[in-house]
């Protein structure tokens, strides 16, 4: 190549990269800002998209939490019995003898309508409102309790009172729980600022207690399967985290379409499945409410048998409900309830 072709290749080669340059420059710096708009709405400007970065940053990590989580306690369901490391709750938390041992007493709360608001849903699945059972728990009792109740020999410890509740309805026959008003002993030592070495009974979680009380429907009814739970649901859902967690699965879910769609009655419900939008029901069911559904089914496999998750549906009892662009709004008002489809793997 002779010098004048070199030296008109480099002239080529230099202009290019400039103008390569120049193009990527534009392309990540965007156009000039007008000379119109004024120093305040700059400044606006920049502290709202801090702001946003800031809040997806921080929906990102509590969201892709608990899909991870949802995704664990979903492949841990369809494990077997045998298979290690075994998760099946202590046998004193099998039955309903412990919780009244431990100062649960049969409490009317007054006021349990949990049925009617789900007649629709209980309609579709061919359950008669009227044939609900409701069983209402109250932590309202100090005394002693046997400090492993696993040994008869066990020193007894006193144990003041929490004022948490379990308040639950059941349909044996048809394969129904559903979580209606619940407190949970941690939340109330939480709230409260309870001294947690005194409160020591061992019924302190919604699965273990649900799981009791459902055992204790089927003994009233003189139902003996145990194992025939079909359906679980989370009435009018008013944990915060849950809820924002499902609201932020629906954002994703509808991401490419023009709206998302609002939560509707039940004939107008949406659904997230497992095999359809897999990260939106995983967060779902790692949410407080839904984690508390893989709980039940994954520490009583020696009653239930192997029993997993796999759609859940979402609506409200009477008015749909407008999806916020970011938070919860004014959901904990808004009746809104999941339905989760418990089936063999």
């Amino acid at each position: 190549m002779d010098k004048k072709s070199s030296s008109s290749w480099r002239s080529l080669f230099t202009y290019s990269i400039v103008v390569i340059l120049s193009l990527l420059l534009f392309l990540y710096a965007g156009p000039s800002q007008s000379p119109s708009l004024k120093p305040q709405v700059l400044v606006a400007r920049a502290v709202d998209h801090e702001s946003v970065i800031s809040n997806l940053t921080k929906r990102d990590n509590a969201y892709e939490t608990a899909v991870t989580k949802g995704n664990g306690l979903h492949c841990s369901l369809a494990k077997t019995l045998q298979e290690p490391p075994s998760l099946e709750a202590p046998l004193y938390l099998q039955t309903p003898d412990l919780a009244y041992a431990e100062g649960w007493k049969d409490y009317e709360f007054g006021g349990l309508n949990v049925g009617t608001k789900l007649k629709a849903a209980l309609t579709a699945i061919k359950v008669p409102v009227n044939t609900l059972t409701d069983i209402s728990w109250f932590h309202g009792a100090s005394g002693e309790e046997k400090s492993d109740p696993n040994n008869d020999d066990s020193g007894l410890i006193e144990s003041e009172l929490s004022g948490a509740y379990f308040i639950n309805s059941f349909s044996p026959n048809g394969g129904v729980i559903i979580a209606d008003n619940n407190y949970s002993v941690d939340a109330a030592i939480k709230e409260w600022d309870l001294d947690p070495t005194k409160i020591t009974t061992h019924v302190r979680r919604w699965s273990d207690a649900t799981w009791m009380q459902w055992v204790k429907a089927c003994n009233d009814a003189g139902f003996n399967d145990l194992s025939n739970v079909r359906y679980i649901f989370r009435a009018s859902v008013l944990n915060t985290s849950s809820l924002d967690l499902l609201f932020q699965a629906l954002r994703e879910r509808y991401s490419n379409s023009p709206t998302i769609p609002p939560i509707g009655v039940w004939n107008n419900r949406l659904t997230l499945d497992v095999n359809q939008n897999s990260r939106q029901f995983f967060a779902v069911l790692g949410s407080p409410n839904g984690s508390g559904v893989a709980y039940l089914l994954r520490t009583h496999k020696g009653s239930l048998g192997v029993k997993t998750v796999n759609k859940v549906d979402i609506f409200t009892s009477t008015t749909p409900f407008t999806i916020p662009d970011d938070g919860i709004g004014t959901a904990e008002g808004a009746g809104i309830s999941l339905l989760f489809y418990v089936t063999a793997p």
